[in-house]
């Protein structure tokens, strides 16, 4: 597939290959969005340089904190060695006062400089604050609804596998689609940036919102899709799977998207398989799929196909996750069962308490030990700890081999 969208942190690059062929209208709304990008790079750049310095300055005075309670510490703990046996609490008393005192000047000096920083941001936020209200208005009034009229016009449709023109389709809903996700995350955007210029005029550092993701727009856009294609009793992640096992008809434009562009598949097979930790949920998925899609469209996906090779060239995934079983229950159990056995032969074999106290103290003796030994050689005695250690070696080496082969910027979407 050729002119994939890209998302790489806060960057949306819209596919422009077919661009001389689209209306005039989506061209204008790209210029439009492009030129609103520019001026909020420009806003994120003066907000950042106020937000970096005091992150520096937090980050100086949480070291100069810690190294002062450590510093104590150590302190405390060598005078305490020294004069073991004598009375040493002056000395951390003195210890204790002399670092309370330093650590209130770091939070003092960091408070000069917080509220110093403060000003600024107020004076900022008192020139900017207005204007980017209006570019928000206006952003949302000029094009937003047109954003999404045009999306929802391609959203309806539903394509024939057997229309030569299905692939043109995909590619225009793609585009459709990457601008209406750049156009909601710039607003996302927009909005936390006004959000924490009002929190600073109102004597706030911080607006306390999390920063927004183009992540999370994505995957609030996929849960929408089951109600407004008509399946509402289907979860986003049961229509591509129902759509993956078709082989001729009708199927939703969004879902034939999915199925056709590596990025959105990737999505669906697995966020981030090479790094995140649904990696063997991702294995699962890709082992039902029997190296074969009876869907043509999703079987010829350049990403499923890129999963396939690495698959079966460089790695075998482990068949199923280790399982607790009966023998390392009876392992578990071995050193607590041959603990009250002794128990019970002592009690059995001596009536004298004297005597049965005196096997008693050696017996708490043998057991901390064992316990010690079995913390020590867990890995060795403990054969599920060592099964499971084995398991997960297997999937980190699977994850480092499947990103390392993922250096095309198509198969990294989600920022």
């Amino acid at each position: 597939m050729d002119s994939v969208c890209k998302y790489k942190n806060s960057v949306i690059v819209v596919p422009s290959g077919q661009l001389s062929d689209e209306p005039a209208s989506v061209k204008d709304l790209l210029k439009e969005l492009d030129a609103f990008e520019n001026e909020m790079g420009i806003l994120l750049d003066d907000l950042s340089k106020v937000d970096v310095s005091i992150s520096k300055f937090r980050e100086r005075c949480d070291d100069i904190a810690d190294e002062i309670n450590n510093l104590g510490n150590a302190f405390h703990s060598s005078k305490a060695a020294a004069y073991a046996g004598m009375a040493s609490g002056s000395i951390r008393v003195v210890g204790w006062i002399r670092s309370k005192i330093k650590k209130q000047q770091a939070q003092k000096e960091y408070q000069i400089k917080q509220d110093a920083i403060l000003q600024k941001k107020k004076q900022m936020a008192g020139e900017r604050l207005p204007v980017q209200i209006r570019q928000y208005e206006k952003l949302k009034n000029q094009v937003g609804s047109r954003v999404e009229t045009l999306y929802s016009k391609e959203c309806g449709k539903s394509i024939d596998l057997s229309d030569p023109m299905m692939i043109s389709h995909v590619k225009i809903f793609r585009m459709n689609m990457s601008i209406l996700i750049k156009y909601r995350y710039l607003s996302s955007v927009v909005n936390y940036c006004i959000a924490e210029m009002s929190a600073w005029i109102n004597g706030k550092q911080d607006s306390g919102l999390p920063y927004p993701s183009v992540c999370d727009l994505l995957a609030n856009e996929f849960r929408t899709w089951p109600k407004r294609l008509g399946f509402a009793d289907k979860s986003w992640d049961g229509l591509v799977t129902d759509a993956i096992n078709q082989s001729r008809g009708e199927i939703p434009l969004p879902v034939l998207t999915v199925l056709a562009d590596p990025c959105l598949m990737r999505n669906y097979i697995g966020v981030n398989i090479g790094e995140s930790d649904n990696c063997p949920d991702a294995l699962i998925r890709l082992d039902s799929l029997d190296y074969h899609c009876i869907n043509p469209i999703a079987d010829s996906n350049p990403y499923l196909e890129h999963c396939r090779k690495v698959l079966s060239n460089d790695y075998h995934e482990p068949k199923k996750a280790p399982v607790f079983g009966l023998p390392d229950i009876l392992i578990l159990l071995a050193l607590p069962v041959a603990f009250f056995g002794v128990l019970c032969l002592i009690f059995h074999l001596e009536s004298s308490a004297f005597w049965r106290i005196f096997f008693i103290i050696p017996s708490l003796c043998w057991l901390g030990f064992g316990i010690e030994n079995y913390e020590q050689k867990y890995d060795i005695i403990f054969p599920y700890v060592k099964r499971l250690e084995e398991y997960n070696s297997r999937i980190k080496k699977f994850r480092e081999k499947i990103a390392s082969k993922e250096d095309c910027k198509e198969f990294h979407v989600i920022g």
